[in-house]
């Protein structure tokens, strides 16, 4: 398959050592150094562990029943409002 790179510099000169020692071709450097990579797993990162929520019960209770709306209106208007969960 022919294909364009654009390589960094630090990778073109390491390719260009390489050949410069006269054992391989630039083509066989380059699919040397990426089979070599592909197949180690360098540079490829480990799936991160999935977060779990673990779901515990409010140790003082409850501020107020979610399912009353006037109780949750009233609780926001209270002027201590912002200091109910600085607990």
């Amino acid at each position: 398959m022919r294909t364009t790179l654009t390589l960094d510099a630090d990778v073109a000169a390491m390719l260009k050592k390489r050949v410069a020692k006269g054992d391989v071709t630039f083509k066989q450097a380059v699919n040397d150094a990426m089979r070599a990579g592909l197949t180690s797993g360098a540079g490829l990162q480990k799936p991160k562990k999935r977060y779990a929520v673990q779901p515990r019960t409010p140790g003082g209770g409850f501020l107020v029943d979610i399912t009353d709306n006037g109780a949750l209106a009233e609780m926001m208007d209270r002027e201590d409002y912002p200091d109910l969960y600085r607990r």
